[in-house]
């Protein structure tokens, strides 16, 4: 939230006073967190409260509304277990912890929404002794605009229920074998990772279309426990190496203005950038350079869309998905060499035909705009060949022929390939979809997983149209056999909705112990907001201009990072265009706002309502962009700030003063 202070600060502008509008520092997510926490302390320790009659706090972050905090005490060292009583035997959910303590902080899942629920509760002491109570918690019901899930099929269960990790366009839900929400939790991302440490990792942080700032961890009470910002802007898949490093989807900054084209390794415990991979030094950026249509490039160079990065751990490899491209491909980020190319072969240029693999075998059927495209264990325990499943959405974004694929848009299935990487071919071996009755389609999204234990595919299908509205189906299905579906289940809401994500998981690997937040932690990775804004050398301007305040849609400092969004006229989307704060001194410090954080408004339906009238006319003309920037001013000595823009247009400089202040402490 934006606190204005209305100040009449005197600034040298001539010898007049000018009213301003300052903005002060918001606290972190962490000093928010800890001093909601000190409530909670002080009630605790009020009151001595045991397993009999515990400390009970409902959804204490305002995110997780079937989530509670359990706190009490007990005389002797105990280890903790609670169980959630199901529906059935096999829906009971159980979690215990692993030391011995007197002090119990724990977060209670796994309720059903809307009734009363059973608890069982116990603590054990060194010497085997339990002592138990049973407890009942009424829950809520759950969010209006949450997921209407359906159990259309399924098998008999002979074990505990596994529970699904989906996200949609607003919540991240568990959903247990029997259709049943057992954890919701506000969203702004639909693309999330369960951590080895029981936490979730997401892309978090609005910033433009889908592609986001910053990556979150959070507990399933709601704590954050981690924020780091990254490099470009991230989307799509996170996935993790072998040692627990962050992989994401992101891109660069160049005039060129490409989009969706890198990935980064990033250290889990700084957020720095380890190793970082740029498509375009081993593809080809003119591939369907004059077919692929503007819907799908738009005002950025999408030629790829990478939607999915991994690590082959076997040879220490990256594997990237691009959709725009219908194309996978191996490469060696230390030789810089690529390795193979999977997708169909129309107009591959010369110098990569070498690394298409070829098809073999009957049955073989080429993938189209595809998501989720991973490499599994060795299946064959052949050291030549790789396993690789994928989810072929199988629509036609209009550079392929039709003639030659005449079955584009019939339907989207999952397809297990197995590559031969010494005789450079590849196999199909698995399919699932292409017999559905009706069949269907999911033009974006979507994803597939392997699942070795139960040796089957879990199948979703992330954004079909059901009736009068678009949700997903999920599917389990035998690995070896692609009739036999042992699960069906059917997520539905009114309106349109993207089931984005679909992981499986156990109770046991949640991670429900709680700590209190440290007040002193901060966001890490600052720097990577700063790696692509480039040095100015600027003259003096050669005019000034009054900047209308109510083009900023957003203004907010939160840690010492400056958030705007705003919008400005621009002759060429390219030119010079920087952020100015002078201080009390008059020294200024000149910060530049990328072309690449600058997006051409195209129609006045883009803007808000209140600013359509004002700027139609540069809408008209196609010189209005707008500009999201974040900028770490970490380094600025603590003061008030002028907040100015300068934009350098037809070798005019336009300095462009603004009512704003910033207040750094």
């Amino acid at each position: 939230m934006i606190r204005l202070l209305l100040l009449a600060l005197l600034w040298l502008t001539g010898c007049q006073a000018k009213q301003t509008l300052t903005i002060d520092s918001t606290l972190s997510i962490f000093k928010t967190q800890a001093n909601l926490e000190e409530t909670m302390k002080q009630e605790f320790n009020e009151t001595t409260y045991s397993i009999d009659s515990p400390y009970l706090v409902h959804d204490p972050y305002q995110n997780s509304p079937l989530s509670y905090l359990v706190m009490f005490e007990t005389e002797e060292p105990s280890m903790i277990k609670y169980q959630v009583l199901g529906h059935t035997e096999q829906a009971t959910l159980s979690y215990e912890t692993n030391s011995y303590e007197t002090t119990h902080q724990l977060t209670l899942i796994g309720l059903y929404p809307n009734e009363s629920n059973t608890i069982l509760l116990s603590a054990t002491n060194e010497a085997g002794q339990t002592i138990s109570h049973e407890m009942q918690i009424q829950t809520p019901p759950l969010p209006s605009d949450s997921l209407q899930v359906t159990l259309n099929q399924s098998t008999p269960l002979t074990h505990t229920t596994r529970l699904f990790l989906a996200t949609d366009d607003t919540y991240k839900y568990l959903i247990d074998e029997y259709g049943d929400i057992r954890f919701i939790q506000n969203s702004t991302s639909g693309s999330i990772t369960s951590l080895p440490n029981g936490n979730l990792l997401t892309y978090h942080g609005p910033y433009y279309f889908y592609y986001q700032q910053q990556l979150e961890e959070i507990s399933y009470l709601g704590q954050v426990q981690k924020q780091l910002y990254i490099p470009g802007s991230g989307h799509h898949s996170l996935t993790l190496t072998a040692d627990g490093n962050y992989i994401i989807n992101s891109s660069d900054k160049t005039d060129e203005r490409y989009t969706e084209d890198h990935l980064y390794i990033l250290d889990a415990q700084t957020g720095i950038p380890l190793q970082t991979i740029n498509l375009r030094d081993y593809l080809d950026i003119n591939r369907f350079k004059d077919t692929l249509p503007e819907s799908v490039k738009g005002d950025l160079d999408d030629w790829f869309h990478l939607n999915y990065a991994m690590i082959d751990e076997s040879d220490e490899t990256v594997i990237a998905s691009g959709r725009s491209q219908s194309m996978v491909v191996k490469l060696d980020p230390t030789t810089k060499q690529l390795k193979w190319i999977l997708g169909a072969p129309d107009e591959v240029n010369e110098q990569l035909k070498p690394y298409l693999l070829t098809p073999i075998g009957e049955n073989f059927t080429w993938f189209f705009a595809q998501h989720s495209s991973k490499v599994l264990e060795d299946l064959d325990q052949n050291p030549d060949t790789v396993d690789l499943i994928l989810f072929d959405n199988h629509v036609d974004i209009g550079v392929f022929p039709r003639e030659s694929y005449p079955d584009l848009n019939q339907y989207s299935r999952a397809v297990h390939y197995r590559i031969n990487e010494r005789e450079m071919t590849v196999e199909q071996i698995w399919s699932f979809g292409e017999n559905l009755s009706p069949a269907l389609t999911s033009t974006i999204i979507s994803e597939v997983d392997y699942l070795p234990k139960m040796k089957s595919m879990l199948v979703l299908y992330g954004f079909i149209q059901l009736n009068q509205s678009m949700g997903g189906k999920l599917f389990e299905v035998s690995a070896t056999d692609s009739n036999d579906i042992l699960m069906e289940m059917t997520f539905n809401k009114e309106g349109i909705n993207h089931i984005y994500a679909i992981d499986t998981l156990t109770f046991d690997e949640l991670n429900l112990n709680y700590s209190f937040t440290n007040s002193n932690a901060t966001s890490l990775a600052k720097e990577n907001l700063m790696s692509f804004k480039e040095p100015l050398n600027l003259d003096n301007p050669t005019q000034t201009k009054s900047y209308d305040s109510s083009f900023l849609s957003t203004i907010e400092l939160v840690d010492d990072v400056l958030y705007l969004d705003g919008y400005i006229e621009k002759a060429q989307i390219t030119d010079s265009f920087a952020l100015v704060l002078t201080n009390e001194s008059h020294e200024s410090f000149t910060y530049s706002i990328h072309s690449a954080d600058c997006y051409a408004v195209k129609t006045i339906d883009e803007l808000p309502t209140g600013l359509q009238n004002r700027l139609k006319k540069a809408v008209k003309k196609q010189t209005l962009v707008q500009f999201i920037d974040r900028t770490d001013l970490s380094n600025l000595e603590k003061g008030t700030y002028r907040l100015s823009f300068y934009l350098k247009s037809n070798d005019a400089l336009v300095l462009y003063e603004t009512d704003y202040s910033l207040k750094l402490h």
